[in-house]
């Protein structure tokens, strides 16, 4: 049982944990975004046995609901001007080691970000709230507080927090739709990529 819990937990403790380290030494906490990477991959890596499993077939409708929310996400961006700071120190890094920042923050924005988040918000807090025997709990199942308490919180660590919190709900729908974990995550993976792949290709930086 503490397997399991520490299974859906433990990766998005490594994500606050490595957060938490880079908060510490900012503003020069950009050069060690690997760290939030590495924390995460391995907390996976840990428990890859409990997670071998479950189903992870990636639902593609999960994937089109996933970059509805991406879309929805960088229309409503209340500052696309914004991210001037970061493009000065992108620049200020030469195209080698700009280039490598990039490519580590869209691997941890589009894969262990939502990862980490999906299994502990839908996984472990949704579940857990209808009962406490949480991994007993079939994915589908509804339930308002869960469902309502589960997004709120979701949306709380987002500085953009009411469009967090609702992005949280449409992932928690995808979650019953889909009748697994790899729904959500799915869906978070495309919203994440699409916004990372907009941020760079047009140069709104204020999305990363």
């Amino acid at each position: 049982g503490e397997r399991i819990i520490l299974a859906f937990l433990a990766p998005f403790m490594a994500l606050m944990l490595a957060s938490m380290l880079m908060a510490a030494v900012a503003p020069h906490d950009r050069p060690i975004y690997a760290v939030k990477v590495i924390a995460v991959g391995a907390a996976l890596w840990l428990s890859r046995d409990i997670y071998r499993g479950g189903s992870w077939r990636l639902p593609p409708e999960a994937v089109v609901i996933g970059l509805a929310v991406g879309a929805v996400w960088i229309a409503t961006d209340p500052n696309p001007a914004g991210g001037s700071e970061l493009l000065e120190w992108l620049e200020s890094q030469g195209p080698m080691l700009a280039g490598a920042w990039l490519v580590l923050r869209v691997v941890g924005a589009s894969i262990t970000v939502p990862i980490a988040e999906e299994l502990a918000f839908r996984g472990l807090l949704h579940r857990w709230l209808i009962a406490r025997d949480f991994e007993n709990v079939p994915f589908e199942r509804f339930a308002i507080v869960a469902f309502c308490v589960s997004s709120l919180l979701f949306g709380l660590m987002h500085e953009r927090w009411i469009a967090g919190t609702l992005s949280g709900a449409v992932f928690a729908l995808v979650m019953y739709r889909t009748k697994s974990i790899a729904g959500p995550i799915a869906a978070h993976m495309a919203a994440n990529a699409l916004i990372s792949a907009w941020a760079i290709g047009f140069r709104q930086w204020s999305l990363l």
